[in-house]
């Protein structure tokens, strides 16, 4: 794929990024990091990368679901903590660029806000260490499936910095505030059954089948309403700081728009008739 044009009509093509690999599988792609030397950092390159593929996903309706993976035994081992004190004045000491780093986050949290919002499901296939900025990458996809050697850690407090790339915002969400601040604050490693018994994993599954089960399941996506879909998404993640009122009225007119659909009455259309369903997640 040479560009966002190429996508489309694309049975199964693979595009080269910077730092990582898209691969298209009928209306599924997956956004392969592929540094394995540096652990998959979070370096300006995997970033540029992680950005296009936001435009290129957000910019066509042809891609209904997205694995995001690492390298074998790595997923993302979070900030390049080399570039981010390569900048050094002729004494050596370190360059203190206060408002650089700020404009840099800034950007940062444009493409990370839509990936969060992207409006097809976002699967993270964990094969090993997803620390730092990893973790909140991981965060940001609907579904995590794991393997035994995943692990899961925000590193920020060892290094004296805090969580970002929105973890601030994610992990207090899905888990509770004090046991997000126990990760968080104390920096610790979670394994991948604490993850589990968190709710922040989904599945366990063999190294060997990580991928290959986000494939599968974003695949079975693929045959559901891609407009419930998007809505039920997009909805659920504003849902803790609206109002029910108002949530209410977004229901309303979401349920108006899907009850309208196509789909939905091809879907009933099949139900009276006792066919199986397009969609059916345990089928």
């Amino acid at each position: 794929m040479n560009d966002a044009d190429s996508i489309d009509g694309a049975t199964r093509d693979i595009r080269a990024f910077r730092k990582s690999t898209l691969t298209l599988e009928g209306a599924v792609a997956c956004f392969e990091m592929t540094d394995a030397a540096s652990r998959n950092a979070m370096s300006p390159e995997l970033k540029e990368d992680l950005e296009e593929l936001v435009g290129l996903v957000g910019s066509t309706d042809r891609i209904r679901a997205l694995v995001i993976t690492g390298s074998p035994g790595v997923f993302c081992a979070g900030g390049d903590l080399k570039g981010l004190t390569a900048n050094r004045h002729p004494d050596g000491s370190p360059v203190r660029d206060v408002e650089g780093i700020r404009q840099r986050m800034t950007r940062s949290h444009q493409w990370f806000e839509r990936l969060f919002n992207l409006e097809v499901p976002v699967i993270a296939a964990v094969d090993g260490p997803a620390f730092g900025a990893g973790f909140s990458l991981a965060l940001a996809c609907d579904y995590i499936v794991a393997s035994p050697r995943a692990s899961f850690c925000m590193a920020f407090n060892r290094i004296g910095a805090i969580p970002d790339l929105a973890a601030l915002y994610l992990l207090p969400r899905m888990i509770g505030l004090r046991r997000a601040k126990d990760i968080m604050m104390s920096a610790r490693v979670v394994g991948v059954e604490e993850a589990l018994g968190l709710g922040l994993v989904h599945s366990i599954h063999p190294a060997e089948a990580v991928r290959g089960v986000a494939m599968a399941m974003a695949h079975k996506f693929v045959q559901g309403s891609a407009q419930s879909l998007a809505l039920t998404k997009l909805y659920t993640n504003q849902s803790l700081e609206t109002d029910y009122a108002t949530m209410a009225r977004l229901e309303g007119v979401a349920q108006a728009t899907c009850l309208n659909s196509d789909y939905f009455f091809e879907a009933v259309a099949r139900f009276m008739d006792r066919q199986p369903a397009r969609f059916n997640w345990d089928a």
